[in-house]
C-alpha cells in the first residue's frame, strides 16, 4: 500500500497517510502539534517506501536460529498464558463501528465502573448551572428593593451576571463530564480541571452548535437533521484532540462523513431512549437524570469508534469552509422570519389596526406644552394611508394634495353640484372620554372608550354647510381604574387646498364631569370652487 508523508512546514511535524486516504486536491490543513496551517498537495507529498526485509548474500547461509533450552525432567509444565482480552473502547484502526447492541452493552459496563464519579460530576454540573444565576437574581432584587431609585439598573445588571454565571457554569460541568468520559483516569477533581482549563472553547463551540444546528432547523428540518449528526461531536473534538472553534465542528464534520447514516442510527437509538424514560410517569424524569451520565458514555465511545474507524484524517478548515457553513445557518434565521412577514403580514395589520384608530396609524412626536395638538408631553399627529383616510362609520377621503405638509388631510372632492364645502378636513382627538360628535345634529363619530388608549379620527366636511354651522360634543369622562392619563377632547375644522390652509376651528373639552358643548363653525362662502 503506498503511502504519502504530510510534514508540517512550521514545526516539521510529520504523518504518513495512505494514498487512498488522502484528498485528490490541494485541500487546507492543520498541524495537530503547532495548530498552523498549510497547504497540503498530495500530488507533491513525498512517498514513503514500504521496508524491505534484507535478503542473505549469495553464498552464504542464514543464521541458525537460537538453540531452543531443553525442559528440565523434574520441572512441572508451564501453564498456556490466556490471551489478553482487547478493551471495548479500543477498536481496531479501520475497522468499522461496533453494532448497536455492543456499544450499549460496553457503555454499560463501563458506566457501573464509574458511576460514582460520573453521576457525581452531573450532579455539580446541574448546581454551577443553576445556582449561579439564582444567588445573582436574589442578590439583585434584594439591593432594587433597598435602592429604589436606580431599580432598573440594579435589576438589569443582576440579569446580565446571572446570565454570564449560567453560561460559565454550563460550559465548567458539561466539560467536565465529557473530558471524564472520555478519560478514564480521571476522577472528580481531574474532571473539572480539565473543564476549566476549556472553558472559553467549550462555550465557543457550544454556541457555534447550536447556532448552525438551530439554523439548519429553521430551514425546513431537514438540514437541521443533517447538521445534528455532521457537529455532534465537536463537543468530543476539543478535549481529545484539543482543535477549537469552527475547527471542532468541520473535524466533527470529517469524522462523521461516509459514515452518516451508521452514525444518525447508533444516535437516534440513544436519543429515543431518553425521550421514552422523560415519558414515563413520576419516575420518568429522576430516571432521565441517571441516565444521562450513561448516555454521554455512549457517545464517548462511539466517538471513540469514529477516530479509530477514520484514522489519520486531513480535512479543510480554512476560513472560507467556516464561513460557508456559518452562513447556511444564519440563512435560517432570516430566510423564515421573511417568508412568515409575507404571508401573515397582512393578516397581523389588520389585527393590530384597531389599535391605532380606524386602521390609520398615528405619530407621536415630543411637543411643547400648550402646542395645538398637545397631549401632555406629546403631539399627535394622523398620517393617512394611501389612498386617503376613512372616517369611522363615514366615507373615505381622497388622496391628500403632494403639496400639503406632512400630516394633513384632506376631504374627498365633491361632485358638482354637491352642497356640502370641498377641501375640508375634520381632525378628532380623545382620550378616556366616551360620548359623540355631532355636526348640524348629525352624528359624524363615536367615541371610542378604551382606557388610555388615545383615538385619532380624521374625516372629511359632508355634514358641514356653507355658513354657520354647529358642532355639538356630548362627552362623559371614564370612570377606570386603569386610565392614568388625563382626559381629553380635541377638535380641529381646517381648509386645505394646494398651499392654502386655513384653521377655521381649534377647541379642546377637558373637563372632569360629563356634558355637552357646542361650538360655532363658520365655512365662508369665499371657499367655493369657482
Amino acid at each position: 500500500m503506498e503511502q504519502i508523508r504530510i510534514i508540517c512546514p512550521h514545526c516539521h511535524f510529520s504523518r504518513d497517510l495512505p494514498r487512498e486516504k488522502a484528498p485528490s486536491q490541494p485541500v487546507t490543513a492543520t498541524c495537530p502539534r503547532c495548530k498552523g496551517r498549510f497547504l497540503l498537495d498530495p500530488a507533491a507529498a513525498p512517498v514513503v517506501a514500504p521496508p524491505r526485509q534484507e535478503e542473505p548474500a549469495a553464498g552464504t547461509l542464514p543464521a541458525a536460529p537460537p538453540p531452543r533450552p531443553v525442559p528440565r525432567q523434574n520441572a512441572p509444565p508451564r501453564p498456556t498464558p490466556r490471551p489478553p482480552r482487547p478493551a471495548p473502547s479500543s477498536p481496531a484502526r479501520g475497522a468499522e463501528l461496533r453494532g448497536i447492541g455492543e456499544l450499549l452493552t460496553d457503555a454499560w459496563t463501563l458506566f457501573q465502573s464509574r458511576f460514582g464519579t460520573l453521576f457525581g460530576i452531573y450532579l455539580l454540573f446541574i448546581l454551577a448551572t443553576v445556582l449561579p444565576p439564582a444567588l445573582c437574581g436574589g442578590v439583585g432584587f434584594a439591593l432594587a428593593s433597598l435602592l429604589p431609585s436606580v431599580k432598573g439598573v440594579v435589576v438589569g445588571l443582576s440579569i446580565a451576571l446571572g446570565a454570564v454565571a449560567g453560561i460559565a457554569g454550563f460550559s465548567w460541568g458539561w466539560g467536565a463530564l465529557v473530558a471524564a468520559s472520555l478519560d478514564e483516569k480521571l476522577d472528580l477533581r481531574g474532571a473539572f480541571a480539565r473543564g476549566g482549563e476549556k472553558l472559553l472553547p467549550f462555550a465557543l463551540v457550544s454556541f457555534l452548535v447550536g447556532f448552525v444546528i438551530t439554523g439548519g432547523f429553521l430551514l425546513f428540518l431537514i438540514p437541521g437533521i443533517i447538521f445534528s449528526v455532521w457537529f455532534f461531536f465537536a463537543y468530543f473534538v476539543i478535549f481529545d484532540d484539543d482543535t477549537r472553534g469552527m475547527s471542532a465542528l468541520l473535524k466533527s464534520r470529517a469524522y462523521v462523513s461516509g459514515r452518516w447514516f451508521d452514525v444518525f442510527l447508533r444516535l437516534i437509538v440513544i436519543w429515543a431512549c431518553s425521550a421514552l424514560l422523560g415519558a414515563i410517569p413520576l419516575v420518568g424524569p429522576l430516571l432521565a437524570l441517571v441516565a444521562v451520565p450513561y448516555f454521554m458514555v455512549y457517545q464517548a465511545l462511539l466517538f471513540r469508534d469514529l477516530k479509530q474507524a477514520s484514522g489519520p484524517l486531513v480535512y479543510s478548515c480554512g476560513f472560507a469552509d467556516s464561513a460557508r457553513w456559518v452562513g447556511i445557518a444564519a440563512l435560517g434565521y432570516v430566510v423564515v422570519p421573511a417568508l412568515l412577514l409575507a404571508i401573515f403580514g397582512a393578516t397581523l395589520y389588520r389585527s393590530l389596526a384597531p389599535f391605532v384608530g380606524n386602521g390609520m396609524p398615528s405619530l407621536s412626536i415630543p411637543s411643547k406644552q400648550g402646542e395645538s395638538g398637545s397631549t401632555g408631553d406629546f403631539r399627535v399627529i394622523p398620517i393617512p394611508p394611501a389612498g386617503g383616510a376613512a372616517a369611522e362609520g363615514g366615507t373615505p377621503s381622497g388622496p391628500p394634495d403632494a403639496s400639503a405638509p406632512a400630516g394633513a388631510s384632506q376631504a374627498m372632492p365633491q361632485q358638482e353640484g354637491a352642497r356640502h364645502p370641498e377641501h375640508i378636513h375634520i381632525f378628532i382627538y380623545a382620550v378616556n372620554y366616551s360620548g359623540t360628535v355631532q355636526a348640524n345634529g348629525s352624528s359624524i363619530q363615536e367615541l371610542g372608550t378604551k382606557p388610555d388608549m388615545q383615538y385619532n379620527y380624521n374625516m372629511g366636511g359632508e355634514k358641514l354647510v356653507f355658513g354657520r354651522n354647529s358642532i355639538t360634543v356630548d362627552y362623559a369622562p371614564l370612570r377606570d381604574a386603569g386610565a392614568t392619563m388625563k382626559p381629553r377632547i380635541h377638535l380641529k375644522v381646517s381648509y386645505w387646498k394646494g398651499n392654502d390652509k386655513q384653521v377655521l376651528g381649534d377647541w379642546e373639552i377637558q373637563e372632569t364631569e360629563a356634558g355637552q358643548k357646542s361650538f360655532d363653525l363658520d365655512v365662508p362662502e369665499s371657499l367655493k370652487a369657482p
